[in-house]
């Protein structure tokens, strides 16, 4: 932006900026007039914030994180999805051992944490698979990444606490199921 004084200025569309300490949409109408006052000659097409402005001018920008947004929900709903498909999965051919356990004695909770600890195991594998790729990677997004460094270590944490927290969210049902298993039955199941 530069400024050239409205009645020097050889353009059709110039912008004239107020600064108010009041609410800026109720200093409209005196804006107006007091601009109307000047140069009867003047037509006034649009008032807008400087808010305003700012939001249009980082429209693209705001698109971009909304969709990034999205797909990174949708990658940790998938990533949820998948890990509580291969947990099922598991628990149901290793019901007959399951079973075995129970009879032999193993409470509900050792059951849990033995399956617990396979989704986190699988979530670990992720993990120190996944931090190396995004710090790696983090340099060619560097142009997105705003109020960010590529290597931004409370955001790596975050997602790090995130992603076990949805690892345990999905081992929790087939473990608890698993933990419920009737031994007589399971020793049945094929």
């Amino acid at each position: 932006m530069f400024f050239v004084p409205i009645f020097q200025s050889e353009s059709e569309f110039n912008s004239v900026q107020a600064r108010t300490d009041a609410n800026p949409l109720g200093s409209v109408e005196p804006v107006r007039r007091l601009i109307q006052a000047a140069n009867p000659d003047i037509e006034i097409r649009e008032f807008k914030t400087l808010e305003d402005q700012v939001d249009r001018s980082l429209t693209r920008e705001l698109l971009l994180s909304k969709l990034t947004s999205v797909f990174g929900l949708l990658a940790l709903v998938l990533a949820g999805t998948g890990l509580y498909g291969i947990l099922s999965y598991a628990v149901a051919r290793r019901t007959q051992e399951i079973g075995i356990r129970m009879a032999l004695g193993a409470r509900g909770a050792e059951v849990r944490w033995m399956l617990l600890r396979d989704a986190l195991l699988l979530a670990g594998i992720g993990i120190l698979s996944g931090v190396p790729l995004a710090l790696a990677s983090g340099h060619l997004f560097r142009s997105f990444l705003y109020g960010l460094t590529p290597n931004d270590v409370p955001t790596l944490a975050g997602s790090v606490v995130l992603m076990l927290a949805v690892a345990v969210v999905a081992a929790y049902l087939p473990a608890r199921r698993a933990s419920k298993v009737d031994p007589i039955l399971a020793l049945r199941y094929e």
